[in-house]
């Protein structure tokens, strides 16, 4: 079953968003109400590294899907469109970090499969402990979850660049330029139609990419994009959910309410109540010297 992604955060204040320097929880805490699935969403200004140690799954990232099983570490930088399935008993971290921090991590998504006998190892080591610097309020707490924030992000630069850069298709380009068109445009409610003309591609055309490399129909990514919206003014908690329909392109708040319901499992108001039990509160801890 699909469930709601944890919200598309307001970004722009970064660290403030996260009501901390960054944010650190194990994949079993994000799944623990039996939430296997987050659909396709991106975060604007937010890097997150998945560690998995045990269990599979799959990924799309930027539309390329793919599976993984333990000792997998998935880098999705910031703007990545990215979508997860957990298999029953994953577990691992997930490592959230404002890209207004400017650390030395890779460009584009990394999926590394790590086979050696020691990176496994270093990288649990490197997580659990910035996992336990998290969940203490000890002196200069701030400034040593920078620093091994920083030690793992250099490691993974480290290891996606031993690695051949995967190949670039077509199918790839188109579904990277649809991708970013529909993040730029959503808002104004085009079909798909108008997407495949301003990519001059037919409908048809741009419907079967989607399905070869995400997996779903275009008219699903643009659904999937506008309550991904609906989730984020919902976690806001400002504006009631019929004004959160009309501004969104529904007509009838009452349709809005099934079509939310019928893809994340969950109602507007019951997705809202949610929200605000699980999303991080707490002031934001600046370290010195630094400007997040």
């Amino acid at each position: 079953m699909s469930v709601p992604a944890p919200p598309e955060r307001d970004d722009a204040a970064d660290a403030e968003a996260l009501g901390d320097v960054l944010h650190c929880e194990s994949i079993a805490a994000r799944i623990s109400q039996a939430a296997w699935s987050f659909s396709a969403h991106r975060h604007r200004s937010l890097h997150q590294i998945f560690w998995v140690t045990k269990g599979a799954g799959r990924v799309t990232l930027d539309g390329v899907p793919q599976g993984f099983g333990p000792n997998t570490l998935i880098f999705v930088p910031a703007l990545c469109v990215h979508g997860f399935a957990f298999g029953t008993g994953a577990a691992g971290w997930i490592v959230t970090v404002p890209a207004a921090l400017h650390l030395a991590v890779p460009r584009r998504p990394q999926l590394l499969r790590l086979t050696g006998a020691a990176d496994p190892v270093t990288v649990t080591g490197m997580i659990s402990t910035l996992a336990e610097e998290h969940a203490q309020m000890r002196p200069a707490r701030a400034e040593m979850l920078l620093a091994q924030a920083g030690i793992l992000a250099v490691w993974i630069t480290r290891a996606a660049l031993a690695r051949p850069a995967p190949r670039e298709t077509a199918r790839r380009r188109l579904m990277r330029r649809f991708c970013a068109l529909l993040e730029e445009r959503f808002h104004e409610h085009l079909q798909v139609d108008a997407y495949a003309a301003a990519l001059s591609v037919t409908p048809t055309h741009l419907t079967r990419v989607c399905r070869e490399v995400a997996g779903v129909s275009a008219s699903s990514l643009i659904q999937d994009r506008t309550l991904l919206e609906a989730r984020r003014l919902l976690a806001q908690g400002g504006m009631k959910v019929a004004a959160i329909a009309r501004a969104l392109g529904f007509n009838d708040p009452a349709y809005f309410t099934r079509v939310f319901t019928a893809r994340t499992g969950h109602t507007p108001t019951g997705f809202r109540a949610t929200a605000r039990r699980t999303t991080p509160r707490g002031p934001a801890l600046r370290p010195a010297g630094i400007s997040v």
